[in-house]
């Protein structure tokens, strides 16, 4: 979904029966989102009952719990305008589940445009295998129950790091990092090609920690 310099990303993802279960709830939460353009929310969303919203991350704006422990996931990710290519992202996502690229010509098997007021966005739908065309109401990308695994890292944990299980479909890796009574989180992301662009990974951040944001880039 493009809004001013981003591209907000909402991606619903779990076993693909149960993402077909809750596919009206996502529905009505996609149709509630209203831009601000607030420095401090700048997006607004009436979330249905019982998801519970989670704090973002290093690259989450917000995240929700849907049902119990083992429930499904919906993520808020904005990038900068270099991420908005479909052809690029389905084909990323595509490689998650370990399934071969596509062209433009096969893109409508996945992809159907989506208005949400004044905003032309785009429903995509991978259930299962990927291998479906999209059906209404709108759902988002569905990963089945076994992912293949991610790509491997070579790296020296320090002392005192904690690597953690099930990072984000984006994440190869996650670690807490302890001192004492204080903790931090160390991630490992990857994404294609620029990711946005340096200043808007940077505004990003900045955004994430309530400071002012940078006008230049060196």
């Amino acid at each position: 979904m493009p809004h001013g310099d981003r591209v907000w990303f909402f991606r619903l993802s779990g076993p693909s029966q149960a993402v077909a279960d809750r596919k009206p709830e996502f529905d009505s939460f996609i149709r509630s989102l209203q831009f601000t353009d607030g420095a401090d929310k700048p997006v607004k969303w009436t979330a249905p009952q019982g998801w519970r919203e989670m704090p973002g991350g290093q690259l989450r704006y917000a995240s929700f719990r849907i049902g119990g422990k083992d429930g499904l996931e919906l993520t808020v990710v904005p990038l900068g305008k270099e991420a908005a290519s479909t052809l690029d992202n389905v084909n990323r996502w595509r490689g998650q589940l370990g399934l071969k690229p596509i062209g433009e010509a096969e893109l409508p098997l996945f992809c159907a445009p989506l208005k949400i007021g004044d905003i032309d966005a785009t429903l995509v739908d991978m259930s299962g295998a990927g291998s479906a065309p999209p059906s209404p109401p709108p759902g988002m990308g569905t990963p089945p129950p076994d992912r293949p695994s991610k790509p491997k890292l070579d790296y020296r944990v320090p002392e005192g790091w904690k690597e953690q299980g099930g990072a984000g479909s984006d994440q190869a890796a996650s670690f807490l990092v302890y001192d004492g009574e204080r903790l931090a989180r160390t991630t490992i992301t990857m994404l294609p090609g620029p990711a946005g662009g340096l200043l808007a990974n940077v505004n990003r951040w900045r955004d994430q920690v309530s400071s002012a944001r940078s006008t230049r880039s060196n």
